[in-house]
């Protein structure tokens, strides 16, 4: 028999920290598509639907984080693309968009494009 592996979960309902089985293999954040006891009690039910629908997003977090780990570029790009990527995907997923890891990477590497080519036109315009 498997071990049963535990994380921290966030309420989906009043966002209080709880400790329950980790069902999606959750890699980087809390995963936040459950209810806890104390909403589960107030008649609010976890579902595998929510819980299929959460997989996504721990499995682009998990793809952003590796990638993190064997990233040659600077490490400020790296963060940026880092941040850039999980604040799109909780927003995809607060407002139940597909989530698409590639179309989501590639975004964060696009705006960082046109982020550094305003700065390097900032810097331009100061010299």
């Amino acid at each position: 028999m498997a071990e049963e592996i535990y994380c921290s979960h966030t309420c989906k309902n009043c966002e209080s920290a709880f400790m329950d089985i980790d069902e999606v293999n959750a890699f980087y954040s809390a995963p936040n598509y459950k209810y806890c006891p104390d909403c589960v009690k107030k008649g609010f039910k976890n579902t595998s639907k929510n819980r299929e629908e959460y997989k996504p997003v721990a499995r682009l977090e998990e793809h952003i984080y590796n990638w993190t780990m064997e990233a040659t570029q600077p490490k400020e790009d790296v963060d940026f693309i880092f941040d850039k990527c999980m604040n799109t995907v909780k927003e995809y997923y607060e407002f139940g968009k597909k989530i698409n890891t590639r179309s989501i990477f590639l975004q964060a590497v696009e705006v960082l494009g046109y982020y550094k080519e305003e700065l390097k036109e900032k810097n331009n315009e100061q010299v």
